[in-house]
């Protein structure tokens, strides 16, 4: 077994570095960075080096920026029993009904329960009701104790069983008129506030864009971009973007509720933000207590005329996935896309079926569109890339805590071009280890 520990604290006691090698946890508790070091207040102290460089804070990700605790709903709107047949009409019938329901102080409308037993679904269940709590009996594989979600049948080809959210990977795009450079010469990487042209008509809770071009001269200060034996990048293929929301406003000056992953350099581009157009876009959704087990397979490592993925987060945000485990994918367990402040805690992607090839085995995958999103006390297994940042430059702030990855083909990553602020905090594989040795890949492929 190898362990890659890491310190991660709450919000100003935090030591964001993804480590590259392997540290006992003995000398994990002696050890201190240079570039993270504990004041005399007991807070970490952030030291900048000789190129600008620092280490972010990451404990910004997860649910209200991991400022609130996820709400325990109380209220149940509607308890459901398996019926014979394909379950997907009954369920999402309950999830249309709960829109009727008067959402609480906390955006939450209640839980519509999930009773023990296997109900069966042909189609794709859509949590597509702002404040609503799918909530089961729990994750057990025994009908007599759990809620099992079993996905049958190949319609349409390679589905998703169960989408939380607006459903649509649209991306974070501009709405309205408002648009203004970012006149700081340098933004360092870790930054929480700017100054910009112009605040008329930015206002304190605006969900804003960070846009930064992919200029040919930021890809000439990379080395291209494109490593040996591929094609350079090109102008507008790799824009770096972060979804931020504006905290305050002093004159020229905004704050965001989380930093950049990413140096802003006015040298290289010319960075500005946009209003981000949220229709479409969900929250306060909960997912609890229940397994997804996709079936009409024999063959582990060959087929693929099944359901493809387990649980779609998408379009969604401030949002929590907990005690769910999803099996048999084909692609994913947990897919998130245009998903932003996501908590997933105790939940477990296992036993893919597929052959054995890129684009499947994705477990925990972070597609486009991504950004502070926590992972915590998760298992994977079987995987290709069990938690992967897939999404190039517009997935930053994902950190996996305290979480396993067992029996691998290859490595947990940052798994495409310039993936940025990916922590591994406390990471445990075990089992089969990959034949190439790779067990994390923080590198620009």
């Amino acid at each position: 077994m190898k362990i890659i520990t890491h310190l991660f604290f709450k919000r100003t006691l935090l030591a964001s570095i993804a480590l590259a090698g392997l540290v006992s946890m003995a000398s994990a508790q002696t050890w201190e960075s240079a570039l993270a070091k504990f004041g005399s207040n007991g807070k970490l102290v952030y030291t900048t080096d000789a190129n600008k460089n620092s280490i972010p804070d990451f404990s910004y990700a997860g649910y209200k920026n991991n400022d609130k605790t996820i709400p325990l709903a109380t209220k149940i709107i509607s308890t459901l029993s398996p019926k014979a047949g394909d379950n997907t009409t009954y369920i999402n019938n309950a999830i249309v009904a709960a829109a009727s329901v008067t959402p609480d102080a906390n955006g939450v409308r209640g839980v519509i329960l999930l009773s023990k037993g296997t109900y069966q679904i042909s189609g794709t269940i859509r949590v597509n009701v702002s404040g609503v709590v799918l909530r089961g009996a729990g994750s057990s594989s025994d009908p007599n104790v759990g809620t099992i979600l079993q996905a049958t049948g190949n319609t349409p080809a390679q589905r998703t069983v169960l989408v939380a959210g607006g459903g649509s990977a649209s991306g974070w795009n501009k709405t309205g008129t408002y648009q203004a450079n970012i006149t700081d010469n340098f933004v360092k990487v870790g930054s929480r506030e700017f100054s910009v042209a112009s605040t008329s008509g930015l206002n304190v809770g605006d969900n804003i864009l960070i846009y930064s071009p992919c200029t040919s001269v930021w890809i000439n200060a990379v080395g291209g971009g494109g490593t040996a034996g591929a094609a350079n990048w090109t102008d507008n293929s790799l824009p770096l973007v972060f979804s931020r929301v504006v905290k305050a406003i002093n004159g020229l000056k905004i704050t965001l509720d989380a930093p950049v992953f990413n140096h802003l350099d006015k040298s290289l581009a010319q960075a500005y933000i946009y209003k981000v157009d949220r229709s479409g876009i969900l929250s306060q959704i909960g997912l609890e207590n229940f397994r997804i087990d996709i079936r009409n397979w024999t063959n582990q490592d060959v087929d693929e005329n099944h359901a493809w993925e387990g649980v779609g987060m998408v379009q969604l945000e401030d949002s929590w996935a907990t005690n769910v485990v999803a099996l048999h994918f084909g692609h994913a367990g947990f897919r998130f896309n245009t998903a932003t402040r996501i908590t997933v805690d105790n939940c477990q992607a296992l036993e893919p079926v597929s052959t054995i090839v890129p684009e499947r085995r994705y477990n925990f995958n972070f597609e486009d569109h991504c950004t502070n999103i926590l992972i915590k006390n998760c298992t994977s297994n079987k995987a290709r890339h069990a938690y992967v940042s897939n999404g190039t430059s517009s997935v930053s702030g994902i950190v996996i805590l305290r979480c396993k990855a067992i029996d691998n083909y290859t490595s947990s990553e940052g798994h495409r071009k310039w993936s940025m602020g990916m922590l591994f905090d406390n990471f445990t594989t075990s089992g089969n280890i990959p034949s190439d040795g790779r067990v994390l890949g923080m590198y620009s492929r």
